[in-house]
C-alpha cells in the first residue's frame, strides 16, 4: 500500500506538461511511476512541514498560491500562478480569484464560528478548491494537502482518502469520482465518508 505522502501525489501525477489533456487521468498512480515522482512526495513533505510552522491562515489567496508552487515549482515553470486558460472542469478563469475569495471567506467564517464540525468545513473546503480549479494541473494534490493542513488547525487528523479500506486503486478512484459526482448534485456526504474511509 501507498506510504501517507503518496496521498498528495496521486492523480493527474504522470503529467509533465503544460497541458491537462496529456495528464493521467486516473486518481492513484501504479507503483512504477510512483518511483519518478519520488521528488513530488519529497517536495510535498517538505512543503508540508514548512506551512505547518507558517502563522499564516491557509485562507489566504497568497498562501495557496505559494503552497502549490512549494510542491510543483520542480516540475512547472507556472507553479503557483492561477491558469489563464478555460478548463472545462474547473470555473471560468477570469472568475477564479472571485470564486477563490468566496470559499475562503465562507469557510473561514464556518472554521471561526465552529458553525459545522471541522470534517465538514474541511470537505467543503476540498470540494470548493476542486471545484474552481484555480491552477493548470496539481488541483487535486494541492487540495488534498490544503485540506489536510485546516484540519490540522483544526486540531483533526488528516483524511485519509480510501487509504484505509482496503480497496484496490481502480476501485477507489471511481468511489472518487462517484462522490464527486454526487457533490457536484449538492449531496457532499459521499466525499465526506470517502474522505474519512
Amino acid at each position: 500500500m501507498a506510504n501517507r505522502l503518496s496521498l498528495w501525489v496521486r492523480g493527474n501525477a504522470g503529467s509533465t506538461s503544460n497541458h491537462p489533456s496529456r495528464a493521467i487521468p486516473a486518481l492513484f498512480i501504479p507503483e512504477s511511476e510512483f518511483v519518478l515522482h519520488r521528488r513530488a512526495t519529497e517536495d510535498v513533505a517538505e512543503t508540508g512541514a514548512w506551512i505547518s510552522t507558517q502563522k499564516s491562515s491557509i485562507f489566504d489567496e497568497r498562501v495557496l498560491k505559494l503552497l502549490h508552487k512549494k510542491m510543483f515549482a520542480h516540475i512547472w515553470h507556472w507553479a503557483g500562478e492561477f491558469r489563464l486558460s478555460q478548463d472545462s472542469r474547473g470555473v471560468d478563469f477570469f472568475l477564479i480569484p472571485g470564486e477563490l475569495n468566496r470559499l475562503t471567506l465562507e469557510c473561514a467564517h464556518w472554521a471561526g464560528e465552529r458553525a459545522y464540525q471541522p470534517d465538514m468545513i474541511a470537505i467543503q473546503w476540498f470540494f470548493g478548491l476542486v471545484r474552481i480549479r484555480p491552477f493548470l494541473d496539481g488541483n487535486a494534490r494541492h487540495a488534498r494537502l490544503a485540506t489536510d493542513l485546516l484540519l490540522a488547525r483544526l486540531g483533526k487528523p488528516p483524511f485519509t482518502w480510501a487509504m484505509i479500506s482496503g480497496v484496490g486503486r481502480r476501485e477507489a478512484g471511481e468511489a472518487y469520482d462517484r462522490a464527486l459526482t454526487e457533490a457536484k448534485g449538492g449531496n457532499i456526504n459521499p466525499l465526506l465518508k470517502f474522505a474519512r474511509s
